[in-house]
Parts: structure tokens; C-alpha cells; sequence
């Protein structure tokens, strides 16, 4: 997965290490930033400080801000890992993890507001840091308890925030005589959870699958649909929503997919869905994007379904191909009582020769017959459709299983020859 990974973090990002006299750290190929930059694709940024606390005051937000603004420059996509609140433990004896974690969210909402990360080209991942050890620097039991319980305290934050979350807490880091820094061998089981995190998202079978189902897109990560979906759902949610689906430099077909996602899931004025979605549709540029967008639209069609109506048919006469599908594929949540006669009617004016939208035709034909199949067989035996669109309606409503033997017979019976 190309893109830039910057880890924002304390001294175990740092690399402390306390036997080096020269820098005070481990060597770059030993830390797990180091480690990840060298055996995978991302560009690894490491920007830990030893002693860093969670930016709580007015100067340090303000300068985490901005280096945020700095990052969000970069040319390829961004994932700013955030992980912190270990030093905070250490340093105020009277903090539990959930005031830990109350600072954390002030923290990463100022960010999100302030310095723009609320944008499609960079992604927060929330880390909560392994847990502390028994050694020099943990004289209170309370702060292992404290430590291992960072982990639930985050995860109810990236929930609320709707960002990434890995839950670090539970894992088995050595730790050097002070029980909180990672030793050498620490870094190296760090950088191989934290690979396997960040590549959760990504199935390699599934990208080379769909980039076959999807020709001509060769930017696919693989990330599958179910969890966009829950992506979308989470962004849906945030009040700064628009910034992401008013971005149009997205470099990912799923970043794409996840804009139209949030535009049919969010919260909105049915006016105000009809400019994003006018904003959106040009930038349709393959099937799969076009389908998953009209599903997605199904409860802005049923908040006001004549006002849908008309605003989808300048699509149904558009000679460009996808602006068109988008428009075929709409009227699927139109096969009723009230528009059959006139979904029917605009199949005989129908006349394109892009394949994907004869291919929605197709569908809508098929779609028809399974819902009104006396009134969509009578509109067959007359059809002004050309041949391979008719022929290919045939063709999917025979594919479908609730078409009876009998009718399949029937309509093999009348195809073009």
C-alpha cells in the first residue's frame, strides 16, 4: 500500500534507548519505525520525542497543529499514527486511564478541526501504547492496571470519533530494566503487530479479483465493501462530513466509493443530498462506484420520491456512459405500481452504445419482468429495444432464480436471432 506513515508518539517512537551514549537511541534499523520504513512500501516518518505527554496546552496543540497542516501537504496519501498517554500516567499520580483518555479526545478533536483531518488524504489511527512492566520507573501498581486499561478507554474514543483504532495494550512487549521502554527484540514484535494492523484493511486476493471485475481501474487498494461501509458509517457521523465528500482529488477507487457511501448515509436536507450527489455523479468512472452510490440512495428516494424522480432525468438521456447507468440504475427503486408503465415507456426510447449502460438497461428489464412479469412480458413481445439489449434483458431474467422453469422456456422462446 504506497502512501507516507507518520508515527507521532513519545520515546518508545523515539527509539530510546539507554546504553547508546551518542543519540540515546537505538540505531534506525532496530526501531520499529525504522524497521517498517525498510521491509514494507510505506514511507515511514518518525516524529517521537522522549517525554512527550499528550498535547494538552495551548502552545503544544497549537504546534501539533501545524505540524499536522505540514504533513497534509505531502503528495501521496497520509496515515498520522497517534500514540501516546504512557507519560501522562507516569507523570500526574492521581490520573486513571480514563482522564488519560478524556485528554486524548480533546486533543485528536482539535486536531481533526483545526488542522484539517477530517480529510480523505490523511487517516488517524489511535494507538493505545502496550501496557507497563514491573521495573525502576513503575513504583505504583496502579499504573499497570492503569496502563493495560488505555486500551478500552481508546477504543470508546475512536468509536465516538469514528477513526482507526489498534489496541496495543494487550500486547507482550519486553521491556528494558524500567519496565516502560522496549527493548531492541520489544521493536521488532512492535513493527510486526503494527504491520499486521495496517494491513487488516487490505486483501490482496480480493484487490486482484476486483480489479478484474473493474477494468481499466488500476487503483484499488482491495478493501472490501462490507468494511468501507463501516468506515462510511463511521465518517457519516462526524460533524465535519463534508469536507470529506467535497474533496475531489481522491487518488483510490475506494476513497471514491467511500465519498458516495457518506453522501447516501449522512444526515442532510433532501436538497442539499441532491448538490452532493450532483457533485458526485460526474466523477462515476466504472460500474461498481455507480451501483454501490444508487443503494446507498435508497432513503433519500424515500423521503421524497417524486423530487428524486425528477431530478434523474436529464441522467436517463445523457450520452455519457456512466452518467446514464447512474440514471437507469436509480429507476431500480422505481419498479412499482405507480412507474412501471413508465419505466417500460423509456426503455422503447432507450438508444445507446456504451455497454454499461446497455448492461443497466438489461437489469432494469429483468428487474421489471421479476416484479411485473405479465405487463413486462406483453412490453417484450413489442419491444423497440435493439437486439443485444433485448436479448441480453432475456438473458438475466433467465439467469434469475425466481423465474419458474416454465417462463424461461417461454422467453428463450422469443429471443433475436
Amino acid at each position: 500500500m504506497p502512501g507516507t506513515l507518520i508515527c507521532y508518539g513519545d520515546s518508545n517512537t523515539y527509539g530510546y534507548d539507554p546504553h547508546d551514549t551518542n543519540e540515546g537511541r537505538y540505531p534506525k534499523e532496530a526501531r520499529w519505525t525504522g524497521i517498517l520504513d525498510t521491509e514494507t512500501d510505506w514511507k515511514v516518518e518518525n516524529h517521537g520525542v522522549n517525554g512527550r505527554s499528550i498535547p494538552h496546552t495551548v502552545s503544544t496543540v497549537k504546534f501539533a497543529c501545524q505540524q499536522v497542516r505540514d504533513w497534509h501537504r505531502k503528495p501521496n496519501s497520509v496515515w498520522l499514527l497517534v500514540m501516546l498517554g504512557t507519560n501522562d500516567l507516569l507523570e500526574n499520580p492521581d490520573f486513571t486511564a480514563a482522564d488519560v483518555a478524556k485528554r486524548m479526545e480533546r486533543f485528536l478533536k482539535r486536531m481533526m478541526e483545526e488542522a484539517g483531518l477530517a480529510s480523505r488524504k490523511m487517516r488517524l489511527r489511535l494507538i493505545a501504547p502496550p501496557a507497563m512492566q514491573e521495573g525502576q520507573w513503575v513504583g505504583r501498581p496502579e499504573l499497570l492496571t492503569e496502563s493495560r486499561n488505555l486500551g478500552k478507554e481508546y477504543k470508546r474514543i475512536a468509536k465516538r470519533l469514528g477513526i482507526a483504532f489498534t489496541d496495543a495494550s494487550g500486547w507482550e512487549i519486553p521491556t528494558i530494566y524500567d519496565g516502560v521502554h522496549f527493548t531492541e527484540e520489544g521493536h521488532r514484535i512492535f513493527a510486526e503487530n503494527i504491520r499486521k494492523e495496517l494491513q487488516d484493511l487490505v486483501d490482496s486476493k480480493y484487490q486482484e479479483f476486483h480489479s478484474a471485475l473493474v477494468p481499466g481501474i488500476g487503483n484499488i487498494l482491495g478493501v472490501r465493501i462490507p468494511q468501507l461501509r463501516i468506515l462510511a458509517k463511521e465518517i457519516a457521523k462526524r460533524d465535519n462530513w463534508r469536507m470529506f465528500v467535497e474533496a475531489t482529488d481522491t487518488k483510490f477507487y475506494e476513497e471514491t466509493m467511500l465519498q458516495g457511501m457518506v453522501i447516501g448515509l449522512a444526515k442532510m436536507e433532501l436538497d442539499e443530498r441532491m448538490k452532493h450527489i450532483s457533485m458526485f455523479v460526474p466523477r462515476i468512472d466504472n460500474w461498481a462506484v455507480c451501483d454501490i452510490f444508487c443503494g446507498e440512495l435508497k432513503t433519500a428516494v424515500k423521503k421524497g420520491k417524486e423530487t428524486v424522480w425528477q431530478f434523474i432525468q436529464p441522467y436517463l438521456i445523457s450520452p455519457k456512459e456512466f452518467e446514464i447507468r447512474f440514471g437507469i440504475v436509480m429507476l431500480f427503486h422505481y419498479v412499482d405500481e405507480e412507474h412501471i408503465d413508465a419505466l417500460l415507456a423509456y426503455a422503447d426510447t432507450f438508444s445507446h452504445d456504451a455497454y454499461y449502460a446497455r448492461m443497466a438497461m438489461a437489469w432494469m428489464i429483468s428487474i421489471c419482468f421479476i416484479k411485473f412479469p405479465e405487463k413486462t412480458m406483453e412490453y417484450l413481445k413489442q419491444s423497440k429495444l435493439d437486439n443485444w439489449t433485448y436479448n441480453k434483458s432475456l438473458q438475466k431474467t433467465i439467469e434469475s432464480l425466481r423465474v419458474d422453469k416454465e417462463t424461461k422456456d417461454i422467453l428463450r422462446g422469443i429471443k433475436r436471432r
